[in-house]
C-alpha cells in the first residue's frame, strides 16, 4: 500500500517541497505557500474527497480516523481493511495497569492497524487530566495522575509513530523499540 503520496509523477524541480533533501520544516513552508487558504481548510475537513487538495500538489492524502481505543471502521467507506479492526480496552484501563511495556504495544498494534487500514491521521491519546469524574469522555484518557499520564501516552505516542514510520511493518516488541 502506497500510504506517502497520491501516486502521481512529480519532481523535486517542479515540485520544490517534495525535494526530500531539505528539513521538513523548509518543505513545509515551501507547499504552505503554494496552496490557497481554501486548499489548506479543505484537507482539514476532507472536503473534496479523503482529505485531497482541489490540484494535485504530490503531498499525502489525509485519511482520518478516531482511534483511542482501536481504529474506528466507517462502514460507509468499505475500502478499509475489509471493515475490520482490533477493539482495544479502554485507554483509561490501559492506564490502570501502569504498564509502560503495554502502553508501548498499545501504541504499535494502533500504529499498525492505522497503516494496514489506509489511516494516515488518528485522532487519539486523549491526554485530559481526569478531574471530573461524570466527564462523558474520561474513558478516553489516562486518569487523573499527571505522572502516570504522561509516561504512558509518551511510550503510547512514540510506539504508534515507529509502526506508522515503519511502513506498517511493526516492530512489536515493547521497551526500547521505536525510540525518537
Amino acid at each position: 500500500m502506497d500510504n506517502t503520496s497520491t501516486g502521481s509523477p512529480a519532481s523535486a524541480h517542479d515540485r520544490p517541497w517534495l525535494n526530500t533533501s531539505l528539513a521538513p520544516d523548509e518543505q513545509a513552508a515551501l507547499l504552505l505557500a503554494q496552496m490557497t487558504l481554501e486548499e489548506k481548510v479543505d484537507m482539514l475537513r476532507e472536503k473534496l474527497g479523503p482529505g485531497l487538495p482541489s490540484r494535485d500538489l504530490g503531498i499525502p492524502v489525509l485519511t482520518i480516523t478516531d482511534g483511542p481505543a482501536g481504529i474506528r471502521i466507517d462502514r460507509e467507506k468499505r475500502y478499509v481493511d475489509e471493515e475490520k479492526a482490533t477493539s482495544l480496552p479502554a485507554p483509561i484501563a490501559l492506564a490502570a495497569t501502569w504498564d509502560l511495556a503495554t502502553a508501548e504495544q498499545y501504541g504499535d498494534l494502533l500504529g499498525l492497524e492505522a497503516w494496514s487500514t489506509g489511516h494516515n491521521v488518528l485522532f487519539g491519546p486523549q491526554l485530559d487530566i481526569a478531574r471530573i469524574p461524570v466527564f462523558g469522555r474520561l474513558f478516553e484518557a489516562f486518569g487523573e495522575d499527571p505522572v502516570l499520564t504522561g509516561q504512558i501516552a509518551t511510550r503510547y505516542i512514540q510506539d504508534l509513530h515507529a509502526a506508522v514510520r515503519s511502513g506498517g511493518t511493526g516492530r512489536s516488541g515493547g521497551r526500547g523499540h521505536g525510540r525518537v
